[in-house]
């Protein structure tokens, strides 16, 4: 087998059907193998996959365990030389795969590539910091600082053996910026190849958890900072993030409304992660 691709699904039906047609239109000889893990959809997600279950390997669990823990449960049962992490609401176009496994066998020094991504009216997307669209408004492939976990590949020995997949204390949100730190750490280059893109639906799974996904991406920020930058960075991250949600924390109970109380949930999870530092996920509520 060529490549493994990993589809972590939750809630993500009006996207699967597209995502899995885009897969089957790959303009490649490349042997490819598709494994899906339904992380306790609400919605019809096995309905819809239900026409592609001779096509791909299914897994469904009972509960949400997250993207991260998700990838990694997929992972020893990947048996292509690469691995390509696919959201189920990105859509490849037919030359992609075959063109980043192209470049990264031509470079060893490659520990992860990806595509340029698209909004659905054709926009660039730029991942991570918005500041940063000069270093992805360009046609030429460069070694980047981060790429987004929408659609990625990776060599899957490398994935699996050294890097050890993703962190598992995280939950969504912050997984592709650890690996990218990671890679750049062991010398390789985070690669970014623009002359292929998928589209992408920024957060359509994450919509359907409310403030939880906000409090997770500060959480994740926490985490971060904490495992990557030091002691004093990490004390610093604190103090400043603490003094800041606690200002915004206090001006939502005097001047917002009543229907508000998510904007304060999510204050108030980030001051406790200052004052305390207690940041795995187990410590987190998601009422």
């Amino acid at each position: 087998m060529d490549v493994s691709i990993l589809i972590v699904n939750f809630n993500g039906a009006a996207f699967l059907d597209q995502c899995l047609a885009c897969i089957e239109q790959s303009q490649t000889d490349l042997r490819l193998e598709t494994l899906i893990l339904d992380n306790n959809s609400s919605d019809n997600s096995l309905a819809v996959l239900q026409p592609y279950r001779d096509r791909v390997t299914l897994i469904e669990l009972d509960q949400n365990i997250g993207f991260p823990n998700g990838v990694n449960y997929l992972l020893p049962h990947a048996t292509g030389e690469y691995t390509l992490l696919l959201n189920s609401d990105a859509f490849i176009e037919p030359t992609l795969i075959d063109t980043l496994v192209s470049v990264m066998r031509a470079d060893s020094s490659i520990g992860v590539i990806a595509p340029q991504l698209l909004h659905e009216d054709g926009r660039l997307q730029v991942p991570g910091n918005p500041l940063a669209h000069w270093v992805y408004n360009t046609k030429k492939p460069r070694s980047v600082r981060f790429l987004s976990g929408a659609v990625m590949l990776l060599n899957t020995a490398y994935f699996r053996d050294t890097l050890h997949g993703l962190d598992p204390a995280f939950f969504f949100y912050n997984d592709d910026i650890d690996l990218c730190l990671r890679i750049r750490k062991d010398n390789k280059k985070v690669y970014y190849y623009p002359n292929v893109s998928a589209t992408h639906i920024i957060g359509a799974s994450s919509k359907t958890v409310k403030h939880f996904v906000l409090i997770e991406g500060y959480r994740g920020g926490f985490w971060i900072v904490k495992k990557h930058y030091g002691r004093l960075a990490y004390g610093a991250y604190r103090c400043l993030m603490g003094a800041v949600f606690w200002i915004k924390g206090r001006w939502h109970r005097c001047f917002s409304s009543p229907d508000q109380r998510e904007h304060r949930l999510v204050c108030d999870a980030v001051v406790q992660f200052a004052i305390h530092g207690n940041i795995q996920f187990s410590n987190l509520t998601r009422s």
